[in-house]
């Protein structure tokens, strides 16, 4: 397939997108590894490159979805099938595809720290601009039925299924690298939800209780998504 024009991808008139194809993509692999490491991690650098790494693969999963055609970014580097673009392209193209504008917003924001960061020294922190523009962007896409942003938070157990820690997003403690896990994660969900698929509202802190089978080494569960190792 070729990817040189982001408008040659598009999907079929007035089909669904392929929910059970994107959590092939987006839910598997290493992204679960992705998401657990950077909930443990202190360094903003670190948290930031990993979701952004994790936000690509969430579009890959968007436009094959989207499209119903597979996985087109797997394969390996020499691969002829593989569709080969760059990060803004790929989100022009999930927005060809009817990815909402407000992630459109936030995944550029994010895009653009990350390219910041990536290229100007003493640059290390997580700006307070791409929380706002993240938050702001999670309250405005609509047709949903997630729990209020002020709800979510993210919670860590060791390798015991002892807790670690419990962030909330609104709580002053909550570190910036914290509140963008908690935010992309709130994004990945409105965005689903505002397609079509069927999210079951996770529990508060205060009353769920994870199972020993559902725990792993350094496990992270939030309001928005629940990740192990397999």
């Amino acid at each position: 397939i070729s990817c040189l024009s982001v408008s040659a991808i598009k999907k079929p008139i007035d089909k669904m997108m392929n929910f059970e194809l994107f959590d092939s993509i987006f839910n598997a692999g290493v992204v679960p590894d992705s998401m657990i490491a950077a909930s443990v991690s202190d360094d903003d650098i670190g948290v930031l490159l990993r979701t952004h790494l994790i936000s690509e693969r969430f579009l890959q999963g968007y436009i094959s979805a989207e499209i119903n055609k597979g996985d087109l970014f797997s394969g390996a580097s020499k691969d002829k099938d593989k569709c080969k673009m760059s990060y803004f392209s790929k989100l022009q193209c999930a927005k060809h595809n009817g990815l909402p504008e407000f992630t459109f917003d936030a995944l550029k924001a994010l895009n653009d720290e990350r390219n910041d960061m990536a290229h100007e020294i003493g640059k290390d922190k997580i700006s307070a601009s791409l929380i706002d523009i993240m938050e702001l962007s999670c309250l405005q896409i609509a047709g949903h039925s997630d729990i209020a942003l002020d709800d979510h938070h993210m919670q860590t157990w060791d390798e015991n299924g002892e807790p670690i820690a419990v962030y909330k997003y609104r709580d002053i403690q909550t570190p910036p690298r914290v509140k963008l896990l908690i935010l992309f994660g709130c994004l990945v969900r409105r965005t689903l939800e505002s397609k079509g698929k069927s999210l079951a509202n996770a529990k508060t802190a205060a009353t769920y209780t994870p199972t020993k089978t559902h725990l792993h080494p350094k496990i992270t569960y939030s309001t928005t998504q629940s990740f192990k190792r397999t």
